[in-house]
């Protein structure tokens, strides 16, 4: 699985296995259990942890967040993915064609929208990523988020 996500990410994110045995980053990233799995960017000292199943899809979801360009893929049909660019995105447009699959037919999804006048800055996609990790679905914590931007213009 390691394998098939390192080459899924190929030039877009390194990826390293810790051991047990090397205490040195098990101290600093206080691991408990392993496998575990952290993103740590260069520009923060705090690891971002994935808590979710150890399955392919679901780690790769997680792990397309800070890919910084969104890799397709992770079980989701080629054809699909090519014509509807919206499923690949975290924070995606609503518009008139990605309305139904980002946000009105996900049903018991609560759809949080930043309006704004054209293309979001960067800083504020990486706060909207982060909320999008912190209130994923898949955490169980009772509703659902689904966050997107819209161009008021």
């Amino acid at each position: 699985m390691f394998k098939a996500l390192s080459a899924a990410f190929k030039q877009k994110l390194f990826f390293g296995i810790v051991n047990s045995e090397e205490s040195i980053l098990v101290n600093r990233y206080r691991v408990k259990t392993f496998p575990k799995i952290l993103v740590v960017k260069a520009t923060e000292r705090k690891p971002y942890p994935y808590k979710g199943q150890m399955k392919y899809h679901n780690i790769f979801e997680f792990l397309n967040v800070f890919s910084e360009t969104f890799v397709s893929g992770g079980g989701s049909s080629v054809d699909s993915a090519a014509t509807k660019s919206w499923l690949n995105e975290v924070v995606p447009e609503l518009n008139e064609k990605s309305s139904n699959d980002v946000c009105f037919k996900k049903g018991k999804t609560l759809c949080v929208i930043y309006l704004t006048n054209g293309e979001v800055p960067s800083d504020h996609v990486d706060v909207l990523k982060e909320m999008n990790i912190k209130y994923d679905r898949k955490i169980k914590r009772g509703a659902s988020f689904s966050f997107m931007w819209l161009d008021a213009d």
